[in-house]
């Protein structure tokens, strides 16, 4: 494998060192910073918190006050997956 990639045990000659990195730049693994309200955005687009809203929303308009526990319910899953997400991400950085 070493002879394949040009390489030995004591790791590749400066020239051919010097020439990769001219040839394929830097040895850098790629990042993607998130933004706080990117990764809010992507907690909001989840199918299952818009049927929660609409059952909050039918619930408010007949009156009955599970609508308010509805609305707890979704703003504490949304809050909780921000923070893990936003952790995680910060984490990753």
């Amino acid at each position: 494998m070493l002879q394949r990639l040009g390489s030995g045990d004591s790791g590749l000659a400066g020239t051919e060192a010097v020439g990769r990195l001219s040839t394929y730049g830097p040895n850098l693994a790629g990042s993607h910073r998130l933004s706080a309200l990117a990764i809010l955005c992507g907690q909001l687009r989840n199918p299952l918190l818009l049927l929660l809203l609409v059952a909050a929303g039918i619930s408010g308009l007949t009156g009955d006050a599970t609508d308010a526990i509805i609305t707890v319910i979704v703003a504490l899953g949304v809050g909780l997956g921000f923070v893990n997400e936003y952790r995680a991400a910060v984490a990753v950085d």
